[in-house]
Order: C-alpha cells, then structure tokens, then sequence
C-alpha cells in the first residue's frame, strides 16, 4: 500500500509538472493534444501498477483495517472512518470489475481513463487505511484523585488566563478526547509537566495527569490518531504558477492542507514576512502605495481624491495584516488540531445527510479569548 501511494503521487507530481508548461503565464492552455497525452501516459502507468501491486492485497488490507476499528472504542469519528473504508472496498471492485473485462470493445487507454478515479481514491485515502491498521491498542485516559484533578485544573485555568501555561504537544486519542501536555515555568508546588483533556480554552478542559517530564508523560498517556481535514469533499488541485502568482496560491493550498495550527500559523507568518524575500502581504501594501502615487500624480481633484481612498484602503490593510499575525501567534499556542470526525467524504458512495442544528443563530457560547502562553 505504501509503495502504491508513493507511485500515485510521484505519477500526479509528473504530470502536473508537464501539465504547467502547457499553460500561459495567465492561465490559457496553449497545447491541448500534448496535455491528453500526459494524462494518458499517467492513467496507463498507474493502472498497470495498480493491478500489479494494489489490487492482490486490498480485500486483506480492509479487513485488517476493519478488525482494528472495531476494536477500538466508540468514538464519534469512527463513522466517517467506517465510510471510508466502504467507499475503497467500492473502488477496489470495480477497479476488479474493470479489469475483468478488459478487451471487451475498448481500448486500454479507456480502460486506464476509467480505472483513474478509483485508484486515486486509493492513493489519497490509503493513508487513514494504513495508520488505522498499525493503530496500537487502545489505552485509557489516566485519572486523578478527585481533589487532585480539581485543584490542579483550577491553577491550570488561571495559569492559562494569566499566560503561564505553556503548551507544547497536542493530539487526538483514540475516543476523540484532544490532549495538551503543557509546560509551566514557576513550579509553586505544581509539578512542570500537566495533561490536559479538551480544548485548553473550554470550560470543560480538565487535568487527567501531572508529571516530572515528557518521557513520563508520554509513556502514561494513549498514542496519537490522525487529525482530521479541512476540506472533506475531493481537496482542491492548485496549479502552480509562476511567480509571483504561485507564492499565495501555494500558500492557499498549505492552508487547505493543514491538520496542525502551527502550519496554518506558518502559512499567514510566510504570507505578511517583509524578509529575507517579500512576502504576498508586502508585495500588495506596494501594489497600494504605488496605486496611490499614480492617483496623485494625476493632479486632479478626482485623483487626489482617489489617492486619499487609497492611503485609507492602505491603512487599513496594513490593520489586517497586524491581527492576522496576532490571530497566528495565539493558534500557533495552543497547538490546535482539525478534530479527528472532519474525515473525506466518500467519493463514489453516497455522503450522509448533515445532522440538523440545535442550536439557534447567535445562541453559541462566547468564549473569552485566552492570553496567548508567554515566549520562552
């Protein structure tokens, strides 16, 4: 499975690369013959390595997947995780049905065209496949004495109020619970390492363990599971352009890509970067200061107005710009994961119906906005 998934992306990676020399600077495609070309060449070499590679093990692969889930504790994502699975045993029989009758009144390159879907399915949605077969046992949260747990989440919440708590390790267990292993710098009885159940900024936030250091930490609480996905349906393909246009559409796609906060952080920290390159941010403040340097030199009264609209418009920007990075410090912070129940929708099965809301517009909780934990 892995060996497959590495030729899939190689082979979509090759592609797309011939496929960008096909298209102008503004996006035209010049060369519609040589781009058929290349995704005949991608379909035939990914349905000869499908059929030899993938296809002889995928009935055990999901029936290995599938002792393991059950195995595992009810939890709220296995329903995605279960649909998952269905939706590739689907696509693995009727890459077999395709196969099997191959020859009959088409050509390989139809054959290969119609086998695609199915095998790109398998290619990006083996990874959940393959981590849910190696999955270790499942182990339950630790617990506290009562008093213990209570005191020590109420300093917990202060310390977080007050940006003492230092978060620095965060993932999903296998019931769905997010835990944060934080680290405080004044000790004051509290031992330097706490576990936190939760999200660190709810009132439901809990303490389920306190230890000396890490490897103790780790050993005692349950492994991670996979995050979950932004975009649940089929991700969106982003062409890569030339410069300067690939610079925030590569950027768009890390951010449509990402399970962690520091790599949503990292993405607006490279978007409103002014060194050692400019980044997306700085090339538009340019774009607005010279925007507004031809307005005035115009010399008229609607130029100078224009130019006033503009200084506005920059300055104004220049606010966004400065929340967007304090937005990314406070979630580059608290280590915030995509919860593991945003899992991809089936692709060739039907996706349920969304469960209907509870709750009102405008009746959710408001939340205060915790002060992000202190540099160290």
């Amino acid at each position: 499975m892995t060996f497959f998934q590495a030729k899939y992306e190689q082979l979509r990676a090759a592609h797309a690369e011939e496929a960008d020399r096909l298209y102008t600077s503004r996006g035209a495609l010049h060369d519609r013959d040589a781009l058929q070309r290349s995704l005949a060449r991608r379909n035939a070499a990914l349905a000869e390595y499908g059929a030899q590679v993938l296809l002889p093990h995928t009935a055990t692969l999901l029936a290995q997947a599938r002792t393991r889930l059950y195995d595992l504790p009810t939890a709220r994502h296995h329903t995605g995780w279960r649909l998952v699975l269905e939706d590739l045993d689907y696509a693995a029989d009727q890459v077999q049905k395709l196969l099997s009758v191959a020859g009959h009144g088409e050509s390989a390159e139809q054959r290969a065209r119609a086998l695609w879907p199915y095998l790109e399915t398998w290619g990006d949605r083996s990874m959940l496949l393959r981590e849910l077969i190696h999955q270790p046992a499942p182990q339950p949260l630790p617990q506290l004495p009562p008093e213990q747990e209570h005191q020590l989440t109420e300093w917990a919440r202060a310390a977080r109020t007050r940006g003492y708590l230092s978060p620095y390790r965060s993932w999903f267990e296998a019931s769905g619970t997010q835990i944060t292993l934080t680290y405080q710098e004044d000790p004051e009885d509290i031992p330097t390492c706490l576990a936190l159940a939760g999200d660190i900024d709810s009132p439901h936030m809990r303490v389920i363990g306190a230890y000396e250091n890490d490897d103790q930490a780790l050993t005692d609480l349950p492994p991670p599971i996979s995050p979950g996905t932004l975009r649940r349906g089929r991700p969106e393909v982003l062409r890569s352009l030339a410069p300067p246009e690939a610079g925030l559409r590569n950027l768009i796609l890390d951010v449509a890509n990402a399970q962690h906060s520091s790599e949503f952080a990292e993405a607006i920290y490279t978007a409103t970067a002014r060194n050692p390159a400019p980044s997306a941010a700085a090339e538009f403040s340019q774009f607005l200061a010279t925007c507004g340097e031809w307005a005035d030199a115009l010399d008229t009264r609607e130029g100078v107005q224009a130019a006033e609209r503009i200084r506005l418009l920059s300055s104004q920007f220049a606010h966004v710009v400065h929340e967007l990075l304090h937005l990314a410090e406070g979630l580059e912070g608290s280590l915030a994961m995509l919860p593991p129940h945003r899992t991809p929708l089936p692709r060739h099965l039907p996706s349920p119906k969304p469960a209907l809301s509870t709750h009102l517009p405008g009746t959710h909780a408001a939340l205060s906005p915790a002060t992000p934990a202190r540099r160290r």
